[in-house]
């Protein structure tokens, strides 16, 4: 499901398939539908390196390599500083993980200084225990 979200990506929803958020995140990082990413991928749940590369490829996303480990919100080494990736491109990949749950593992995408949670829509709320732990920079 695409619902509009900042001017140049769309909102994608990774119901019903409740493991597909790196799908849900490439699908809006291309302007295509989960469906089309999963078909890509050939299922719906958590992909490799390999997997996200031919999607990539495919759909023509330009996205970097990972660009750091353990972003933080302000920190003073540019490469692990979350508000200056933001400012300096079109939308981040980012890897989300949880502080108490060591299973808990996420996709989401921010554009805009928006977030595009493909699990809970737009910019919602989350627990303290949430941070976002790896981000891959992707240029228009």
């Amino acid at each position: 499901m695409l619902w509009a979200g900042t001017a140049g990506v769309n909102l994608v929803l990774q119901h019903p398939h409740p493991k597909a958020c790196q799908q849900a995140c490439l699908a809006m990082l291309a302007g295509r539908t989960l469906d089309d990413v999963i078909a890509i991928c050939g299922h719906d749940g958590q992909l490799s390196g390999a997997e996200r590369e031919k999607v990539v490829k495919t759909f023509g996303i330009k996205m970097n390599p990972w660009a750091s480990r353990m972003v933080a919100a302000f920190a003073t080494e540019p490469y692990r500083n979350l508000a200056q990736a933001m400012r300096e491109h079109y939308a981040l990949w980012c890897s989300v993980y949880d502080s108490i749950d060591p299973n808990f593992a996420h996709a989401v995408v921010i554009h805009g200084n928006q977030l595009y949670d493909p699990h809970a829509g737009m910019n919602p709320t989350w627990p303290w225990s949430r941070v976002i732990g790896n981000i891959a920079t992707v240029e228009s």
